[in-house]
């Protein structure tokens, strides 16, 4: 929600990634879904539209002012897609 309305203010405010402090509790995590157990082919599906389209989600949340970070905790720009 910060990196939003950090877009929206005036003057347009920008949030850092506090990807090395350890002094406090972990502000990195996953963005997940679940589904029931019993629907296995949805959850595959799901994934394999996830991984498909990773890419253009990234660039939707990016515009929308939502902080990335790669598997090594970079930070992921619209300038270099994730892998």
């Amino acid at each position: 929600m910060a990196g939003y309305y950090a877009r929206l203010a005036n003057p347009q405010m920008r949030v850092t990634l506090l990807t090395k402090d350890s002094s406090g509790p972990q502000l990195a995590y996953r963005i997940a879904m679940g589904v029931r157990a019993t629907d296995q082919n949805w959850k595959r599906l799901l994934n394999r539209l996830i991984a498909e389209n990773r890419d253009e989600i990234n660039r939707l949340l990016i515009g929308f002012g939502v902080p990335l970070l790669d598997e090594s905790d970079r930070p992921i720009t619209t300038d270099a897609p994730a892998k």
